[in-house]
């Protein structure tokens, strides 16, 4: 796998894990908007490395993907995310 197609992955996940997240704890519903600002927050050009480090070391040692490796890198990738967005609340900027 190239790392375009890593990264298509990943994406492709970010999305389904975002959705499925909203609609189990009735957000969607809550405040309107709030799905589609998460997902252009989260699917914003970067450089994903994490996940993509991530997904190669798997694809490196196992020769091709699993049900869950995508799902995992995506995972990774919103902890980060979030990590960032409390640290500019604690930092007030």
């Amino acid at each position: 796998m190239q790392r375009d197609d890593i990264i298509a992955q990943i994406n492709l996940s970010l999305h389904e894990l975002i959705n499925n997240l909203m609609v189990r704890t009735g957000l969607t519903n809550t405040i309107p908007g709030l799905c589609s600002q998460l997902l252009e927050y989260t699917l914003r050009e970067g450089k994903r490395l994490r996940s993509i480090f991530l997904s190669m070391s798997f694809l490196g040692q196992n020769g091709g993907p699993c049900k869950y490796l995508f799902r995992c890198a995506a995972s990774m990738e919103l902890f980060h995310l979030f990590v960032l967005i409390q640290d500019d609340i604690i930092d007030n900027s």
